[in-house]
């Protein structure tokens, strides 16, 4: 398989990028810098960049159909207006101050889930060490009412579907895993888990489903990306 990589000059630099979700509604890509406290917009036609401040850490931006954007921030989920620049909490999910929201996706259904982490960032931006088990991965409902799914999760990362909807995969950097759950969209419920990958250069970070099933995974540590198959061969 040929993979073309191209670098996007224009796009400013961050301290953390993480994120990068392509909105294919208003045509732009998304991203945020975590430790600047940033939310980036890249625009396909123009080539122009937007950029907001955020009060506190910021993990993810996932678009709302309203034009909001729904940001994981340090203490939960905010709705944020890019037009009016409004900004108002959704969801407090994980109560543990200790925590923090790292990582944010729709389910095929529009349903918000979010994973959370020992928080490794001190107030003024330098990183510190991830000591406790205590996050976890929660689904969120139009309402803003959450549930927790999973705990003992230390780094939550990677929230993807298969193309049909009946496997999640989610991992822990801290494990080095990558777990895959039989999806059950009527709870929703998680079922059957299993170790899809396990080591390999670095550690797992945010992934994306491919049309064919591939999962493609971010190694932090490792400077690279790693396409898995439906059976955990890269």
């Amino acid at each position: 398989m040929t993979v073309q990589v191209t670098a996007i000059q224009q796009a400013p630099s961050c301290i953390l990028g993480e994120g990068p979700f392509w909105d294919a509604g208003a045509g732009r890509l998304l991203w945020v810098d975590i430790v600047g406290r940033q939310v980036h917009a890249l625009e396909s036609k123009t080539g122009l960049t937007r950029q907001w401040a955020t009060p506190l850490l910021v993990s993810a931006a996932v678009p709302a159909r309203s034009g909001a954007l729904m940001l994981a921030m340090q203490d939960g989920i905010y709705r944020f207006d890019p037009e009016q620049e409004t900004l108002r909490l959704f969801c407090r999910a994980d109560a543990d101050p200790e925590n923090r929201s790292n990582e944010c996706r729709c389910d095929p259904q529009g349903r918000l889930w979010l994973g959370t982490m020992h928080n490794n960032i001190a107030p003024d931006g330098a990183p510190r060490p991830v000591t406790r088990f205590t996050g976890g991965l929660f689904v969120v409902g139009p309402d803003g009412r959450s549930r927790r799914l999973l705990g003992d999760i230390a780094v939550a990362n990677t929230l993807a579907w298969s193309p049909d909807g009946e496997r999640l995969y989610f991992a822990d950097s801290r494990r080095k895993l990558i777990w895959r759950f039989r999806y059950d969209p009527e709870g929703p419920t998680l079922h059957d888990q299993e170790v899809f990958v396990e080591g390999g250069p670095g550690v797992p970070d945010g992934s994306a489903m491919d049309a064919d099933g591939f999962l493609w995974n971010a190694r932090w540590g490792a400077a690279c990306l790693i396409r898995y198959a439906p059976d955990g061969r890269a």
